[in-house]
């Protein structure tokens, strides 16, 4: 049925004022007249109440006729993390795929927004506070760098399907502090385009990027931090690390001056990774040895180069393991404060794999770029993580015959976790696909919930060695209630365990998500 047009429902919008007029004007011959009206000319009191209720049905009539066919109407509250209060005058941002979407609150923090059905990353922006978010999973963790200065974490803001019009989309900010200082070397001198960073307690990151910085000709910094305890970082070429100033402690709405990093020279290793021919291999982990043959990874290859630096002295060990490739043969450097390596090469050698497969969807088209977990079953095994290329294809180097779990998680796109015997060759991964989960809270008619998920599932309970989780990372999601129920989409086919949380109300909960159906899960009862 073809939707009406603008010009449609504003006709019936006159017409139909036309038609109220006509039957409560005064002097109406098939409207009886109260008492008031036969005493004198002013309108009674039925006759007002009529006149408003007129009044407010056309403007409900011009509210729809203003509305965009095809958009979804969002409204909720923005208000302190911490107190629950209301925040006035801030300005609510909705960043999807096809752009960012910003309306400001009123003085009541609320707001309203007409936008495209679809996915959003939804966080708020307001004077003396941070939106903030637990910092990303990161594969290969690694340093600060220049690229994350002042730059927007929109990814780490709540993620929220808004698919069919949402009330109670409530978003929370936290109390901001400042802080201020400079960097200086072990001698006091200061140091320009140093990169600095602050986390907050439980890793908190603020999503604006005002949590990183560079040191300016002078060597000052200015941060703009949540409260509370904080862990500073600083990244420079030249030197190696913080000797001192790494925490700090800031109260809410505290502007703190004067908090000096020192950072030593210590010992940097830098070079390059490259395959037996001399060709450079860009991505990948580079590795540090922590105790025997176990490794761990302290960085990436970034278009072919690695970096080490370290605070102190004594011998290090660290090798590069590319995507799609054997490790590189171990390098062992002895360390001493300023000492600088600065043309190393870490050489991949040729190898076949040990195992090899690629990554489809529940269609069976190819995945690109997914992550593959692996996970040994026997003793004297392997733990590894690859990544699939362009076209789903992976392969796992140096491992020892045997049984191991691979598990896979897409976001959107589902799971999968197989067992399989090592060698082999060629071996189809498919995702599980994904499902829908609809459900309600008791007590609760509007808001929005916080929801966070896990895959957790066993393939063979006999297996009491090997991992019952996929290895996936805690996701979170921003959930609007509309008169108590919910409905969130494209969720990984699998047993799901989480929580969810919406004011004092916590609750952990275990459903099973099927393949293209809708779950149910009831909260409070």
């Amino acid at each position: 049925m073809k939707a009406p047009s603008r010009l449609a429902i504003t006709a019936a919008v006159v017409a139909l004022l036309g038609v109220g007029y006509w039957l409560i004007r005064p002097g109406a011959k098939n409207a009886a007249p109260s008492p008031a009206q036969a005493a004198g000319p002013s309108d009674s009191t039925e006759l007002r109440r009529a006149r408003h209720d007129l009044s407010g049905l056309a403007k409900a009539f011009s509210a729809v006729a203003a509305r965009t066919i095809g958009l979804v109407m969002v409204s909720g509250q923005v208000v302190d993390r911490s107190s629950g209060f209301a925040i006035p005058g801030a300005e609510v941002v909705f960043s999807g795929p096809a752009g960012e979407s910003t309306v400001p609150c009123d003085s009541e923090g609320r707001y309203s927004v007409e936008i495209e059905p679809g996915f959003y990353r939804s966080y708020a922006r307001a004077e003396g506070f941070v939106a903030v978010a637990p910092a990303a999973a990161e594969r290969l963790p690694g340093p600060v760098s220049a690229a994350q200065v002042a730059l927007p974490q929109e990814g780490l803001a709540p993620l929220a399907g808004l698919f069919r019009d949402q009330v109670g989309v409530n978003l929370t900010l936290s109390a901001a502090s400042v802080l201020r200082g400079q960097v200086v070397d072990v001698e006091g001198r200061a140091i320009s385009g140093a990169i600095v960073a602050g986390k907050g307690q439980g890793m908190l990151r603020v999503i604006s990027g005002s949590d990183v910085s560079e040191s300016d000709g002078s060597g000052r910094y200015e941060l703009v931090l949540p409260s509370g305890s904080i862990e500073m970082e600083a990244r420079h070429d030249d030197y190696a690390g913080l000797a001192s100033g790494g925490g700090v402690y800031l109260q809410p709405g505290e502007e703190r001056e004067g908090h000096t990093l020192i950072m030593s020279a210590g010992c940097i290793i830098e070079g390059w990774v490259v395959d037996a021919e001399g060709q450079r291999i860009d991505e990948g982990a580079f590795e540090l040895q922590v105790a025997g043959d176990r490794y761990t990874p302290i960085g990436e290859i970034e278009a072919g180069r690695v970096r080490y630096a370290s605070p102190g002295a004594g011998s290090v060990v660290l090798r590069a393991w590319p995507w799609q490739h054997p490790p590189s043969s171990s390098k062992e450097f002895r360390c001493s404060e300023g000492d600088h390596y600065r043309d190393e090469r870490f050489v991949v050698p040729d190898a076949s794999p040990a195992l090899s497969g690629y990554v489809e969807d529940d269609d069976g088209q190819p995945v690109a770029f997914a992550f593959v977990d692996l996970f040994s079953l026997e003793p004297g095994g392997a733990t590894q993580q690859e990544r699939a290329d362009a076209s789903g294809a992976f392969a796992f180097f140096e491992l020892p015959p045997g049984p191991y779990q691979v598990s896979v998680y897409v976001a959107g796109r589902g799971t999968a976790m197989e067992i399989l015997d090592v060698p082999s060759s060629g071996v189809p991964i498919r995702l599980g696909g994904t499902g829908t989960l609809i459900g309600s809270v008791k007590g609760v008619e509007l808001g929005s919930m916080t929801m966070t998920y896990r895959c957790a599932f066993r393939l063979d309970e006999a297996e009491s060695a090997r991992h019952d989780a996929i290895s996936m990372p805690m996701q979170e999601l921003l959930v609007p209630l509309d008169r108590g129920r919910f409905q969130v989409d494209d969720l990984p086919a699998c047993p799901l365990q989480g929580s969810v949380s919406i004011g004092p109300l916590f609750e952990s909960f275990s459903v099973e998500i099927e393949r293209r159906k809708e779950s149910l899960l009831r909260v409070g009862e």
